[in-house]
């Protein structure tokens, strides 16, 4: 039996957006295959801990009906931390292969880490979607200070990819880019 656990900063599953959409559709392709479980687990609830609602045979979403709080600077790195360690002994717990899709945001910590973290430290496979959202991680934003920071963390992120079992592009001109 293979798990793959879709992760991302968005609400997965509970949201109408073209990513959520996007994901939705991934894993409903995917659950066509029998053996394979599917978990979706966002980053802006503390979902780990709290319900996970079946959608459908093998297709679970964990919610949080607690609002979600971002924190800023160090404390958002530990918040970063603390989501994936839960997603980690989360896995640990599942029969079978074990297996990331990472659906990213715009320039996040989570971005920056998770691809170390899970491939490194959990020594496990993640495959990260390369679609739209980089496009407007440098987009003109309030300070010069702010859009510097982004534009630093876009260039690091785009160097993360070698380490990333492998990417998914929705479009050739994704890919080309």
């Amino acid at each position: 039996m293979k798990n793959i656990i879709f992760i991302s900063e968005e609400y997965l599953y509970f949201a109408n957006t073209a990513g959520v959409n996007r994901m939705n559709l991934y894993a409903k392709s995917l659950l066509l295959n029998s053996e394979v479980n599917i978990y979706m687990i966002p980053f802006i609830s503390n979902c780990i801990e709290k319900n996970c609602k079946t959608i459908s045979p093998n297709f679970n979403c964990f919610v949080s009906e607690d609002d979600f709080t971002r924190q800023k600077g160090v404390k958002l790195i530990k918040q970063v931390f603390q989501y994936l360690t839960k997603v980690n002994q989360f896995s640990s717990t599942l029969e079978g292969d074990v297996i990331y899709y990472y659906y990213p945001a715009s320039g996040s910590l989570l971005d920056l880490f998770c691809v170390f973290y899970i491939k490194f430290y959990c020594k496990k496979n993640i495959y990260l979607e390369v679609n739209e959202v980089r496009k407007y991680a440098t987009t003109p934003v309030c300070t010069f200070i702010k859009r510097l920071q982004k534009i630093i963390v876009t260039f690091l992120l785009d160097h993360t990819f070698y380490f990333y079992n492998g990417l998914i592009c929705i479009s050739d001109n994704i890919a080309d880019f």
